[in-house]
């Protein structure tokens, strides 16, 4: 079998961890910097919403969906960990939807999984297997904030964005692996995490990151994204461990 080729529009960071995953599996793939004149638009994948309409699938309709949900939704969380929101990715296959773990976000630092109970599972997943039923084959996120505990639906997208890049290196198949397989038409079985991860992203990299992630083999550097990720047993051990990494790192609580 041979992959066709593919262009990528969106944030560098993000078409570049799309693309690399791409050409893991032989494909050629071209970061677009400037998509308008690409003509086969069903092989542009975008991973940020166009300036104008010239390829982008058309959502209208399940906007005007995410719009009419209810903000509030009947849930309150037993362990916020700290987290500002957090995101559900769905996978949406030709065959069905996949759920990932749930991924928290604060400030610039994801975290997978976010713990969730059963019972929250339970009240967040039909909510938002609603946004996304009728999405065409993709990855989708959809995001929600916390206040007090109290859980808002915020927004959903229907491509890895930023938190999709937690998943990289400890999810199998990874969110942008599996959105350019959905989008192929290539089946997933499962979504399997190998551990839990957390993952900071840097404006700068401090002098002696190199030096000191290297001597973490629990760690990785991805320099296309400026980011540090650190795996673990545990959220909290990886949290510790990036802290003393990076030494400047704002304490959780987790």
């Amino acid at each position: 079998m041979k992959l066709p080729p593919l262009w990528v529009a969106g944030p560098l960071p993000l078409a570049t961890a799309l693309a690399d995953s791409y050409r893991l599996w032989g494909g050629e793939a071209t970061i677009a910097a400037d998509p308008t004149g690409i003509k086969e638009t069903e092989r542009l994948l975008w991973l940020a919403p166009p300036e104008t309409d010239g390829g982008f699938p058309d959502l209208s309709g399940w906007q005007q969906a995410a719009a009419s949900a209810p903000a509030r939704l009947p849930v309150a969380l037993s362990n916020p960990q700290a987290a500002e929101r957090f995101c559900l990715p769905l996978v949406v296959t030709a065959r069905g939807i996949l759920y990932g773990e749930a991924i928290g976000i604060a400030a610039d630092h994801f975290w997978q999984p976010f713990s969730l109970s059963d019972k929250e599972r339970q009240q967040l997943y039909p909510f938002a297997r609603s946004l996304v039923v009728q999405s065409p084959p993709g990855v989708s996120l959809v995001y929600f904030k916390i206040e007090s505990a109290a859980v808002r639906f915020e927004k959903w997208l229907p491509f890895p964005d930023w938190p999709a890049l937690a998943t990289l290196g400890t999810q199998e198949p990874d969110l942008f692996a599996c959105h350019w397989r959905c989008v192929l038409g290539l089946p997933i079985v499962d979504l399997q995490i190998h551990r839990p991860t957390f993952t900071a992203l840097l404006s700068e990299w401090p002098a002696h990151l190199l030096r000191q992630a290297a001597l973490l083999p629990e760690s990785r550097l991805y320099h296309f994204a400026r980011m540090v990720q650190v795996q673990a047993p545990t959220v909290q051990r990886a949290h510790e461990q990036l802290r003393r990494l990076l030494a400047t790192e704002p304490a959780f609580s987790l």
